[in-house]
């Protein structure tokens, strides 16, 4: 059975939870504009081994796709047609090797990668049809992202150092650390809250305002980065955060039978951040979305796209004029679906 679904807590957890974090009601997201999407094209990615895509930014041509670990190159360079046209980065420690791929992200012109194991951000480089690496910053091992910003900053994500965003200067030294969560359910830690507080990120290429989803939350936040400085601009929540806690040595979270799936994908443009919705139980998710929610810098509503068929991955142009999503054809087949934005 081939699988995209990017919820990857395993769901025999449910079983054991030793606290409920209760029914959460939903208040959809009012946005100003919406508009229904027709894919204009497809494009069976199978050919090109791409079996498993679970990472896709988009350039101003071009497509990158993260292929899972199982694959031999993990990263494939596809044009805005959808052809590809350049592949590479394999697992090891070599120099063009990877222990995972954390994150990719587009920053600044170029696309960068997080290797959470070695604890490096790299530079995606290409000559001809190989891809390889080219380090940027190291000493960043086991965060939840991390990435450097156009100015060479480096904005990371902790999970349990009492902070939850940092920001380094090109020498490693700490500029700034910000210390913010959504509110937790009741009775739960602060260090299994902590544990629960990680997700999706996204930056905009300017490296002045970020985003991020986390995992058990209904719910976006939006931050700035300003005069070395990070500070929290905006939240905006379907539901609050919502989880169990499972007692395996330490109190860790897990779903709880109320979890829904929320907010996935978050990815940026020049001016604008993008997410897949869904407000289904994650119990009973089957790992597709129709819904996009986008939002401004700052975190304003801004139009919501419906989608004709099913995807699990988006990433959309620097100038919002193309939006490619990846699903499964009615033939069980891998398939990147272009759609065209307004």
């Amino acid at each position: 059975m081939k699988s995209f679904n990017i919820l990857t807590i395993c769901l025999l957890c449910l079983v054991f939870f030793s606290c409920d974090a209760g029914h959460n009601k939903v208040l959809p997201v009012k946005f100003g504009q919406m508009e229904n999407l027709v894919a204009v094209d497809s494009v069976d990615i199978e050919t090109y081994d791409i079996l498993n895509p679970v990472k896709i930014v988009s350039s101003e041509d071009s497509i990158w796709m993260v292929e899972d670990g199982r694959s031999e190159d993990l990263v494939r360079l596809l044009s805005s047609s959808g052809q590809c046209c350049a592949k590479g980065i394999g697992m090891g420690d070599g120099p063009d090797e990877v222990l995972e791929i954390t994150s990719m992200h587009r920053i600044g012109g170029h696309t960068l990668i997080y290797d959470a194991r070695k604890g490096i951000v790299s530079r995606i480089d290409r000559t001809d049809s190989v891809l390889h690496l080219s380090p940027l910053a190291s000493s960043l091992r086991l965060f939840d992202d991390a990435v450097v910003l156009p100015g060479g900053e480096v904005l990371y994500l902790p999970v349990t150092q009492g902070y939850s965003y940092g920001l380094l200067d090109a020498g490693g030294a700490l500029l700034d650390s910000l210390r913010y969560y959504p509110a937790k359910p009741q009775g739960v830690s602060d260090f299994t809250h902590a544990l629960a507080c990680t997700g999706f990120l996204a930056v905009l290429p300017d490296g002045h305002h970020f985003a991020r989803t986390l995992v058990y939350d209904g719910g976006i936040d939006f931050f700035t980065v300003s005069d070395h400085s990070i500070a929290h601009t905006s939240r905006v929540e379907s539901y609050e955060m919502d989880y169990a806690v499972l007692n395996a040595g330490r109190q860790v979270p897990t779903l709880s039978l109320t979890t829904r799936v929320g907010y996935r994908s978050l990815v940026a443009s020049d001016d604008k951040f993008y997410a897949l919705f869904s407000d289904h139980l994650a119990a009973e998710w089957q790992g597709g979305f129709f819904e996009i929610q986008v939002f401004t810098p700052d975190g304003l509503p801004y139009r919501k796209y419906v989608l004709d068929r099913e995807v699990s991955k988006i990433a959309v142009t620097p100038d919002n004029t193309a939006l490619y999503g990846v699903g499964l054809e009615h033939d069980e087949k891998i398939t990147l679906y272009i759609f065209r934005l307004s």
